[in-house]
């Protein structure tokens, strides 16, 4: 797609998002723009919209890859009929019967989501009004020259993940993300590298932007045909639905395994014995510092999951990377975005910490720009894990300063996510950019991870340079963070002994 018809492609999409400015709600303007967006992308029959209009009848079931859409319950029969007085209704009867007819693939999805006859959206009034307005935009037939389908891309991602993305960056409310930007998604993607054939997998995926990510990855480095294997699990219900529409209307839909589940509490990727079964390569934006991770469950866990140490209640950080490296073949490797006070954190979480520096298992730590993610305005990290290391190092790159500006939402350009990824994966170094340290200088430095501890060592400039007493006033404002964070532990361990 070329710049011209990836504008219009926005520019349609924000036209399209702001029919449902009227509803207050975010997630339920979220769940009906979408499931309607979804219901139009795999309703596509062999007549156009115009020809419907004029009367032309739908006279077979709409058959979109390997499921259908009955004929009464497809998008087009309903353009026909935007004056049916119940329409809002009728879409959500309409979904039910596509759920119904394809339960292998949709089962419970469309439950999962807001739907038309919610009261809570308004009066029936205003829910046909709205109904109809979002279908006639839709039934522009521009939508199928965005999105064609099984030869879609779209800055490399499908219409709908697109969608997903325009979706979140109009969502002001930073609570209500639900998935990863698309240049962290690339970056991601790339850094892990998954190679054809492999399985990669997600105990926190959202709305599957990584894995989809991971996938377009794969298929753009592959020369022929290639197999890749996604596995996901979501614990929010909206957040699953979504992922799973994402998914179908993508070119990986046979290749994904997506569940329903909280990932520490109930893992449901197990082998037939019961263990946790294993995958090739790792990645996941995991919920930054969630408190109500399962604590308490960890403490008599039955997978062995937490052999370097549980973490504290107040943070499930290490208690999903700790799944994640279970969930990791023998010679696996991961990247997971994580808050920066993860690489620093003291009490239960440096100790964490400390084992999985001792049993070297972090191959890189990269720190990135703040305002990447929906859900905060933080800077945030990739830390890069892989199993079986030979080096007795850690790489250390500061890529916080290299980015595309925005008013609510920084991005990485292309031209970053190649630094960043080639550094890490030639484990290059850059003055003031990425050096390598040995793991025994990381022991000395009480095994903290802070970038600014050693990617600030290569500098050599003169005191009286301005610009080195910018680093040293960084470097102390780090100091200064990180004995809050030690006060803050200390605190709530008084007060759990209270």
């Amino acid at each position: 797609m070329n710049d011209k018809a990836s504008n219009e492609a926005l520019n349609f999409l924000h036209r399209y998002f702001d029919i449902f400015r009227k509803v207050k709600d975010t997630k339920t303007k979220r769940d009906l723009s979408l499931s309607l967006l979804f219901w139009r992308l795999v309703s596509k029959p062999n007549h156009s919209a115009q020809d419907l209009k004029r009367g032309s009848e739908v006279e077979q079931d709409a058959v979109f890859d390997f499921f259908s859409i009955p004929r009464r319950a497809n998008f087009f029969t309903f353009v026909r009929n935007l004056e049916n007085q119940h329409i809002a209704k009728d879409i959500d009867l309409a979904l039910q019967s596509i759920e119904d007819s394809n339960v292998e693939v949709l089962c419970g999805v469309f439950d999962s989501l807001t739907q038309f006859s919610d009261s809570g959206i308004g009066d029936e009034a205003f829910r046909n009004r709205l109904a109809r307005e979002a279908i006639t935009v839709l039934s522009d037939s521009v939508v199928d020259s965005f999105a064609t389908y099984k030869n879609d891309s779209f800055f490399g991602l499908s219409f709908f993940e697109r969608a997903i993305q325009v979706c979140a960056e109009l969502s002001h409310k930073r609570s209500d993300a639900f998935c990863t930007s698309e240049s962290l998604s690339s970056l991601v993607a790339h850094i892990v590298a998954p190679h054809p054939g492999e399985s990669v997998y997600d105990p926190a995926c959202g709305s599957a932007s990584l894995l989809l990510a991971c996938a377009q990855f794969t298929a753009e480095k592959s020369d022929g045909p290639f197999a890749i294997s996604l596995n996901g699990q979501e614990v929010n219900a909206g957040n699953w639905a979504i992922a799973k529409m994402n998914v179908l209307t993508s070119n990986f839909s046979t290749s994904a395994t997506l569940h329903l589940g909280d990932s520490i509490r109930a893992p449901r990727f197990l082998n037939a014995d019961g263990s946790i079964k294993q995958f090739d390569v790792g990645v996941s934006n995991i919920p930054f510092s969630l408190k109500d991770w399962g604590a308490d469950e960890a403490q008599h866990d039955p997978f062995g999951r937490f052999q370097w140490g549980v973490p504290p209640k107040s943070s499930g950080d290490y208690a999903f990377i700790s799944q994640m490296l279970s969930s990791l073949n023998t010679n696996g490797r991961m990247a997971v975005i994580v808050p920066n006070g993860v690489l620093f954190r003291a009490g239960s979480e440096g100790k964490i910490r400390k084992s999985l520096i001792e049993s070297n298992l972090i191959e890189a730590v990269i720190g990135l720009p703040a305002k990447l993610l929906y859900d905060t305005s933080i800077p945030c990290s990739v830390i890069f894990f892989r199993k079986n290391r030979v080096a007795n190092s850690v790489l250390f790159v500061d890529a916080s300063r290299e980015f595309i500006g925005g008013k609510l939402q920084n991005r990485l350009g292309h031209e970053h996510i190649s630094k960043i990824s080639s550094v890490v994966n030639e484990w290059q170094t850059i003055p003031q950019y990425s050096c390598e340290v040995p793991l025994e200088t990381i022991f000395q430095n009480d095994f903290n991870l802070n970038i600014s501890r050693y990617v600030s060592m290569v500098e050599e400039q003169d005191e009286s340079d301005i610009n080195a007493l910018l680093g040293k006033q960084r470097r102390l404002k780090t100091e200064l963070d990180e004995l809050n964070e030690q006060m803050d532990s200390l605190i709530e361990g008084l007060q759990l002994r209270d």
